[in-house]
């Protein structure tokens, strides 16, 4: 940076004497022209506060006004409230995971053929019977408007697929399951069509008779011992006492017995690696599958947990050999531990002592495999990108002011590298480096660069549809050492994939960054931006903040920093039940 200045100063100064030798000659020499600015805040411009609805919450847990259905005047009252706070822009979110929000021809809404939370049965009937009074993409745009702000399209580029519904004992709960793969809120053309979705390296998914035989080999003798490891943060402590360990083994993963032999616990930390460690001794274990349960734990303190399917954790036979294990979890609610069963088809990292939690594992291998990164579009199919902007044409037809493309997901894989390996991206790969990337490893940088420029397609596509207008993405870096920070909550792992900021600046497809889970405007130097002014602002999880989090010296140390533009705090409802919140942002 020194020698940057340096030189600007020195080149400068060579322009100031040249400047007046040329006067004293009696020539006019125009003065030098500004530099712009192309990150940032000019001289007196203020902070850009953008909040984003979640219409979904609104109506499921704003219970004001009618309690059939989330009227407009209540609505009205929630906006008015941001304008009096000083927000500029709202970020109306779309989709709820896969389903949409609006009337579409292209795709179904919430709550029709049985896509709806559940679990949460009495608050999705309140927002189905919502969307079939109004459509919230017009009044929002109508009431923003009328209070003075922005209204923008808050939309996914891959958050397509709302995970495993819980369990509910209601009518037409099983039916839904059983037509929908348990997926109910899965964007419904990956249904018929799962072959859009990032489809697994075929060389990582083990065969049928392969499978069998690992199994056999883990099941030759009981378990013995079972260590669980996790990664050490700061302030973690292991909260679970032996006492509340409860121990459950499964044949089928249907029914599930409680082991009540004795056995011994032992938290502790391993020397040289960073993990903490809880050990399970003493077992006496002939079993498929295995579960671990506890008391439940309803506050948002965690000590210990299963952040991967494999390696993380330890399962050990009576003859002390290691065996093959693969792990799980499951959100069971208040469906008994006896019959709660884990789907291994879908991993979810899990706090054994989080919430209602329970963590596991098959001795073995599970017959069924992640085949697809469920709900994440690839774009580098063709009818998925053709699918995708039809989908998207809908949304540009709204009168929306500007659009967001945002990258949290509820959609979550482990080894996120395994995944984008469908037939036409392997025949691009091979066609463009003449190597077969499942094969040859060495083909794999090409494969992400394929997939890459295909999201760089879908972009400039979605530009040329709305046309003037800013189009936005919620950015992730680029950076190993920005990745890292970057991966919390609903903001995944999309793998090794770049983010070719370079090409949709050149393209012209992107107005604006908001750089999501850590600041990685070092990523943004003059060769990336081209000369292009872009917009640059931080997200903020408000519903999920860090721990310690404090938000009111965050608004005062965004307010001082020029660099950035704007601010998406998300999402609104959190501010509507804290009022003090707008009192920060109004200043």
């Amino acid at each position: 940076m020194r020698k940057c200045i340096g030189l600007y100063m020195f080149t400068s100064l060579l322009f100031l004497s040249g400047s007046c030798a040329l006067k004293d000659k009696g020539v006019s020499v125009p003065p030098p022209a500004p530099t712009p600015v192309q990150l940032g805040r000019q001289e007196g411009e203020k902070l850009l506060v953008a909040t984003t609805i979640d219409f979904l919450d609104y109506a499921f847990f704003d219970k004001i006004g009618s309690e059939k259905f989330y009227d407009l005047d209540s609505y009205e009252k929630r906006i008015r409230e941001m304008a009096a706070s000083g927000i500029k822009r709202i970020n109306l979110r779309v989709n709820a995971c896969g389903i949409a929000n609006y009337p579409s021809k292209v795709t179904v809404m919430y709550g029709e053929d049985g896509r709806l939370h559940w679990n949460l049965l009495e608050n999705a009937r309140r927002f189905a019977a919502t969307l079939q009074r109004y459509d919230p993409c017009v009044e929002t745009i109508r009431l923003g408007h009328k209070y003075g702000m922005e209204v923008w399209c808050w939309e996914s580029l891959r958050d397509e697929c709302g995970g495993p519904c819980l369990p509910a004992d209601e009518p037409g709960y099983e039916d839904s399951i059983a037509r929908h793969r348990g997926m109910p809120l899965m964007e419904p053309n990956y249904e018929e069509h799962p072959e859009w979705q990032a489809m697994r390296n075929p060389a990582k998914i083990i065969p049928p008779e392969k499978i069998a035989e690992i199994n056999a080999e883990a099941r030759k003798y009981p378990i013995s011992k079972i260590i669980i490891r996790d990664k050490v943060t700061k302030g973690q402590e292991i909260r679970i006492k032996p006492s509340e360990v409860e121990i459950y083994t499964s044949m089928d993963n249907k029914t599930y017995t409680r082991y009540t032999a004795p056995f011994q616990c032992r938290p502790y930390q391993e020397e040289g690696t960073g993990y903490i460690c809880y050990e399970i001794s003493g077992l006496n274990i002939s079993a498929n599958y295995v579960k671990l349960a506890h008391p439940t734990y309803t506050d948002k303190k965690w000590g210990i947990a299963v952040r991967e399917r494999r390696n993380c954790c330890s399962v050990y036979n009576t003859h002390g050999e290691e065996i093959n294990a693969v792990w799980c979890s499951i959100v069971h609610g208040d469906v008994p531990k006896e019959t709660s069963s884990f789907n291994f088809n879908r991993f979810e990292s899990a706090a054994w002592d989080y919430g209602h939690y329970q963590v596991g594992f098959i001795v073995g291998e599970p017959l069924e495999d992640q085949l697809y990164y469920e709900g994440v579009v690839e774009f580098a199919v063709p009818a998925a990108m053709a699918y995708r902007l039809r989908k998207f044409k809908e949304l540009a037809d709204y009168p929306f002011d500007g659009y967001m493309m945002n990258l949290r997901t509820h959609s979550h894989t482990i080894d996120a590298d395994d995944y984008g390996y469908n037939p036409e991206v392997i025949q691009a790969t091979i066609k463009r480096c003449g190597k077969n990337p499942v094969t040859d490893d060495s083909a794999k940088e090409v494969l992400r660069q394929i997939r890459a420029e295909a999201i760089a397609d879908y972009l400039k596509g979605c530009k040329q549809l709305i046309g003037d207008r800013p189009l936005y993405i919620s950015g992730l870096p680029n950076k190993p050492e920005n990745r890292e920070k970057a991966i919390q909550h609903y903001q995944r792992d999309y793998g090794s994939i770049n983010w070719l900021y370079k090409r949709y600046f050149a393209d012209g497809s992107i107005d604006g960054v908001i750089m999501m889970g850590c600041d990685f405007r070092d990523e943004f130097t003059p060769d990336v931006l081209q000369g292009r002014k872009i917009k640059l602002g931080v997200f903020r999880e408000m519903g999920f903040p860090p721990k310690g989090y404090d938000y009111k010296s965050d608004l005062e140390n965004l307010r001082k920093d020029m660099g950035l533009n704007e601010v998406e705090l998300y999402e609104t409802m959190i501010l509507s039940f804290h009022p003090e919140m707008f009192e920060e942002i109004k200043k």
